[in-house]
């Protein structure tokens, strides 16, 4: 889970980006995220996420400004560079990530087992 804490930033399409920015919170983490078009923030967000040991997986809740809907996530690690991550509210598609170097996480996406998107997350210094 240390291997989150920093600044990291996605393309979400051309202008617009996403950042989020980790930090330690007692046994897990927090983050705030920011989705900006042509430099102007459109969206904003935060979580919280935390490690459960009786599951040994980690659980996030995420909420956006403009959006009523609390997304929740479980993540378990795989192997010392490999995750996966599961949303409630699509449990039989669960995600893949991959921390391919210390500066850059690889998400893999499914749906119906089929891989539908992959993100790249670079770590960015502030």
């Amino acid at each position: 889970m240390i291997q989150l804490v920093g600044t990291w930033e996605r393309e979400l399409a051309q202008d617009t980006i996403r950042t989020i920015e980790f930090e330690s919170f007692g046994s897990g983490l927090v983050y705030t995220s920011k989705i900006k078009a042509n430099e102007k923030i459109i969206n904003e967000g935060m979580s919280i996420m935390g490690y459960d040991n009786v599951n040994d997986k980690l659980f996030q809740c995420l909420i956006f400004k403009n959006n009523p809907i609390v997304h929740n996530y479980a993540f378990w690690f795989t192997s010392p560079t490999k995750f996966t991550m599961m949303s409630y509210a699509d449990l039989q598609d669960p995600g893949k990530g991959e921390f391919v170097s210390s500066d850059l996480l690889v998400e893999t996406h499914y749906l119906n087992g089929e891989v539908i998107r992959t993100t790249s997350w670079h770590r960015i210094n502030k």
